[in-house]
């Protein structure tokens, strides 16, 4: 719920010249930069402990193992290093919403008449992709499969999420067009209260959706 705060301030969306109304921080970039980190780092855990911890055992288990040595591990670290960067010096990444189309940081725009439908996703980073949906059997089987490793996945990925921003859930906002395909990337339960009220106002008003009466999921598969 909104509190009674934020309604007294009776915050209105008005468009500059170019249609821009307001912009809120990407907060899902650092969470997605941290989740990378965090899962490389148990794999490469679960490496070293495999190979005694020993490098020299790593370098030698083959050409797997020496791609690993040249490569992962110092990509690693270059990860980590850029992900300092962000927190400490670089500018946040941001999400700037129009009348007409929200602009995601990685220059893909929502364009808000392309918008069928949404839906609300409690453990998600997917961000600026488009993909046709697709509930085969074989897939359905695939997951089953792996079912563990994404139990792992979403543990690490909660985890992420309430270190950095204290939240359980990301509710990443998922729209959809008319031919079925997706676009996401607005971590909506990682916003403040403002930032909520702002962006539950821009639907209604430029949308006609009440983001609080939108289709809910744990997880998004297919």
């Amino acid at each position: 719920m909104i509190s009674n705060e934020i309604k007294n301030e009776q915050i209105e969306l008005i468009p500059d010249k170019d249609g821009f109304l307001f912009e809120i921080e990407n907060k899902m970039y650092l969470v997605t930069q941290v989740y990378i980190i965090v899962f490389f780092s148990a794999l490469f855990l679960l490496l070293f402990y495999l190979a005694d911890f020993s490098l020299t055992n790593i370098y030698e288990d083959g050409r797997l193992g020496r791609l690993v040595i040249v490569f992962s591990i110092p990509g690693y670290f270059y990860y980590i290093i850029k992900t300092l960067y962000y927190v400490f010096i670089q500018k946040r990444k941001v999400i700037k919403f129009y009348k007409n189309y929200i602009l995601l940081p990685n220059d893909i725009s929502i364009v808000l008449e392309d918008v069928k439908k949404i839906e609300k996703v409690k453990l998600n980073l997917l961000s600026g992709m488009s993909k046709k949906i697709s509930a085969s059997m074989s897939k359905k089987l695939l997951y089953l499969c792996i079912s563990p490793f994404l139990l792992i996945a979403w543990f690490l990925l909660f985890c992420c999420t309430f270190t950095i921003y204290k939240r359980n859930t990301i509710d990443n906002l998922m729209f959809f067009n008319n031919k079925n395909e997706r676009l996401s990337g607005i971590g909506y339960g990682l916003m403040n209260k403002e930032e909520e009220f702002k962006v539950k106002l821009y639907f209604e008003e430029y949308s006609n959706i009440n983001i609080d009466e939108v289709k809910e999921k744990l997880v998004f598969l297919t």
